[in-house]
């Protein structure tokens, strides 16, 4: 952040009405972020998520066994995931979102995700180019797991405590917030054999 964008930063935060430690608060959360970001760079970012991948909580498995197309599979919303746990398919770690909005599509479940176990649970931010749509990306996630952890996590798994993208977005850091479970076991050989890319 340069001290020109800082200087609107803090312009903007004081007219929405905040005091001086609330704005040294938040320009302190968006500085950590976009320094965790620069922290992790591109093969070290590559190199983790290949030791550490995405799954998903599936609803309704019904779904699973059709051969409809369009069958699609939402982030869990409003509360903690439940149903059966997937391995999904990351694709690139840091330009496309591994959800698209708040959807996946069957074809990116690779196999169902068994011994998994919860290790603690971490609050994410994630950019996004219009507040209704969210769209996380593995490297947002993988920057985010603090580094204490990064040698025991095995997955990770999103989500959210609302429908409402609005309620999601959090305006002062420009990111929506969500919910995540890091999970530590073994990734199955169909999974660490997926090609990753940035």
């Amino acid at each position: 952040m340069d001290i020109m964008n800082l200087n609107d930063e803090i312009i903007f935060l004081q007219r929405r009405g905040y005091d001086e430690e609330k704005v040294r608060e938040i320009l302190l959360k968006k500085l950590q972020l976009e320094q965790q970001e620069v922290n992790l760079p591109q093969p070290e970012a590559l190199t983790l998520a290949r030791r550490i991948r995405p799954i998903i909580s599936v609803r309704n498995e019904a779904a699973i066994a059709s051969d409809e197309p369009e069958n699609e599979y939402s982030l869990p919303i409003n509360g903690k995931p439940y149903g059966k746990k997937y391995w999904i398919d990351g694709l690139k770690i840091r330009t496309q979102s591994y959800v698209l909005g708040n959807h996946l599509s069957k074809k990116q479940l690779l196999c169902p995700a068994h011994k998994l176990t919860p290790i603690t649970e971490i609050e994410t931010y994630h950019r996004c180019g219009y507040w209704a749509f969210l769209k996380p990306s593995v490297y947002e996630v993988l920057y985010q797991i603090p580094e204490v952890l990064r040698d025991k996590v095995c997955a990770f798994e999103l989500y959210a405590d609302s429908e409402n993208g609005l309620s999601l977005y959090d305006m002062d850091l420009g990111r929506h917030r969500l919910h995540c479970i890091l999970y530590q076991g073994e990734i199955p050989f169909i999974v660490s054999c997926r090609k990753i890319e940035w």
